[in-house]
């Protein structure tokens, strides 16, 4: 795991680490970046980059603002840790997004 503090910072550790990591979790509200943002910039890094969003706001309608490409995929937090291995799991599977 290699956390970040804020959504500027998840793009300078993906791109220190860009081949050690299989999968991004962002939270859609960050300190200076947001989720889309860097979601938005971690794409032009690598457009096959595999991203799980999460939120713990109550409503994932947020997530509909980021750029759709067909594999968006979400988590509510709180979140059991079942539900997010499941999660992790749809997104390097290459299954379809549920949010």
């Amino acid at each position: 795991m290699l956390p970040a503090q804020d959504g500027l910072e998840a793009i300078h550790v993906y791109k220190a680490f860009e081949h050690d990591i299989d999968l991004v979790l962002l939270d859609i509200f960050m300190p200076r970046m947001s989720g889309k943002e860097a979601y938005e910039k971690l794409k032009e890094i690598n457009p096959d980059i595999k991203v799980l969003f999460c939120s713990g706001h109550g409503s994932n309608h947020e997530i509909y603002e980021a750029p759709r490409n067909g594999d968006l995929h979400y988590v509510s937090k709180p979140f059991k840790i079942d539900e997010l291995v499941r999660k992790v799991r749809q997104v390097l599977n290459h299954e379809d997004a549920s949010i």
